[in-house]
């Protein structure tokens, strides 16, 4: 029978089908939702619920069933040659999707798991020679391996596989993962197809590749459409605008409902936001683009940057090192800084509550 590690006990499968959340002392609560679904899992519950990250619009709960939670599982336990010898890191909400399915992964296979609680840097207190062979990290987790103050790089290069999904990478994050020998794949999905539908293992790929029986189409919009049996075999409409380059690999755009249009151009809004980072380096951890309401554009193409620099530093010289990359019309036409943005609870940023923090 596989174990469940928590902050130095062990937890034997059968204990936690017995007895679940009754095992948790107080200070382990924050584990209650690992704990439940563990339970639940293993008590063979048909049925269960998750939120939606909440990061472009308001939360929803969506009903999953087991079959197709199952389906997702076994397509990534296929994909990446899975088996009970895998250690989980489980680091990630999983009251969520992404983490949810982590766990449920290790269970299908009968795996062992590790749970910590989710942070910013779950890396940081990791033994350098730990157990641990997969895990799933928000892109967020693993920018302090730049920094690798704490050895970060030599504790992430232990993993066989690692999963980063929930937003895009970093462009000095993604450069610094091909380096190493662990495979890292960038993850594209959502609640609503149970977790990831497609991979792209960096440093080796430059298109997403769908999991086996994985279907894929466009709307009229160029928006992905996708349909699996993860997903009960009916078709899922994205907002995600794609490059469809056969049925089983794709491009990513951006979102439909993210361009803006100013002055009558339209205006991909990751264009902009991979400059802003390549120009800036490791000067800042975050940055989106938004379009603000204009009476004559429009809309105003503005910047806000995640950064613990000096505002006046940062800024003196970027408009013009944009200006000679970029149309002039993609130049942000603003600047804004935060040290910290607001953030969703699976680690996208909450671009509305971020905004209001400026004073927009």
């Amino acid at each position: 029978m596989s174990t469940l590690f928590l902050n130095g006990q062990s937890y034997s499968f059968d204990s936690l089908k017995q007895q679940g959340i009754l095992l948790l002392s107080e200070t382990d609560k924050v584990h209650e939702p690992s704990f439940q679904l563990i339970h639940d899992w293993l008590n063979n519950k048909q049925s269960f619920f998750f939120s939606t990250s909440g990061s472009t619009g308001v939360p929803k709960l969506i009903e999953l069933s087991r079959a197709q939670m199952e389906a997702s599982a076994r397509g990534t336990i296929e994909a990446l040659s899975l088996t009970s010898a895998e250690h989980f890191f489980v680091c990630m909400n999983t009251a969520f999707i992404g983490g949810a399915m982590l766990v449920v992964r290790a269970l299908m296979v009968n795996g062992t798991i590790t749970l910590q609680e989710p942070t910013g840097n779950p890396l940081q207190l990791l033994p350098e020679e730990h157990p641990y062979t997969f895990a799933s990290f928000a892109p967020l987790q693993l920018f302090p391996v730049l920094q690798n103050i704490h050895n970060e790089k030599l504790k992430l290069n232990r993993f066989k596989q690692v999963l980063v999904g929930g937003g895009d990478i970093y462009p000095l994050l993604k450069k610094e993962l091909t380096t190493l020998n662990v495979k890292a794949y960038h993850t594209y999905g959502m609640t609503e197809t149970v977790s990831h539908i497609a991979l792209k293992e960096l440093g080796k790929q430059v298109l997403f590749k769908a999991l086996p029986g994985i279907q894929l189409k466009t709307d009229d919009r160029d928006c992905l459409t996708i349909c699996c049996a993860a997903t009960n075999n009916e078709w899922v409409q994205t907002n995600d605008v794609v490059n469809l380059i056969d049925s089983h690999s794709f491009i990513i755009l951006g979102r439909a409902d993210d361009v803006i249009n100013t002055g009558g151009i339209k205006i991909w809004p990751g264009k902009v936001e991979q400059v802003i980072r390549e120009t800036l380096g490791a000067t800042i951890t975050n940055v989106f683009v938004f379009g603000l309401p204009d009476t004559k554009l429009g809309q105003q193409l503005i910047a806000v940057i995640e950064t613990h620099n000096e505002a006046n530093n940062l800024l003196s010289v970027l408009p013009s090192q944009l200006g000679a990359i970029l149309a002039k019309y993609e130049v942000p036409k603003q600047y804004f800084t935060l040290r910290r943005f607001s953030y969703t609870p699976t680690g996208k940023v909450n671009k509305a509550e971020t905004l209001k923090m400026i004073g927009l």
